[in-house]
């Protein structure tokens, strides 16, 4: 997959991160005398208090950003998380997440792309939980016996040492540029 990325395959860790930025979470925001700021009643109804992953949650409530039967590079191109200046990577980069759809993942019975949609859907279905873990995209070597190629889910991992929070973790195979 990360062959698809070319010369533009430095991107990768960058836009991944970007995806970690928009599904992770964060501490409230405080003003400088450690108050968090008030919201009015209509910032409150379009959930402006919220960042990250609650905020994706807020999203996929009101719009259904996450949708059986949407490919997964559709709402992911909805959220802007294929950058903003390097149009050929950005192409590159959402041929890549399409063709996750054509790989095969560790749920039973759904390939890559299909496998993270109905993920996310469970995941950020508010009648579960109003604060769903934060999502860690990653990628894995799909030339290895640990994973290989196809898409990996895990529901409850700790993927980064430092943050002592269990997270959805979304591994996409990537084959290194020869």
């Amino acid at each position: 997959m990360g062959m698809l990325m070319k010369e533009d395959d430095s991107y990768i860790p960058g836009l991944l991160e970007m995806m970690n930025l928009y599904f992770g979470t964060y501490p409230d925001v405080l003003d400088g005398q450690g108050e968090t700021h008030p919201l009015t009643p209509a910032e409150t109804n379009m959930r402006l208090g919220v960042n990250g992953i609650r905020e994706i949650q807020a999203i996929q409530t009101e719009f259904e950003l996450f949708k059986a039967g949407r490919p997964l590079v559709q709402s992911l191109r909805a959220l802007g998380v294929g950058g903003v200046w390097n149009h050929p990577m950005k192409k590159k980069w959402y041929k890549l997440l399409a063709r996750l759809d054509d790989y095969p993942s560790n749920v039973v019975g759904l390939t890559g792309g299909v496998a993270i949609v109905a993920a996310l859907i469970s995941h950020l279905d508010t009648a579960k939980t109003l604060d769903p873990d934060p999502v860690y995209f990653k990628a894995h070597d799909s030339s290895t016996q640990d994973g290989g190629a196809r898409v990996l889910i895990h529901p409850s991992q700790r993927p980064v040492y430092y943050i002592r929070r269990d997270f959805l973790v979304i591994s996409l195979p990537m084959k290194a540029r020869i």
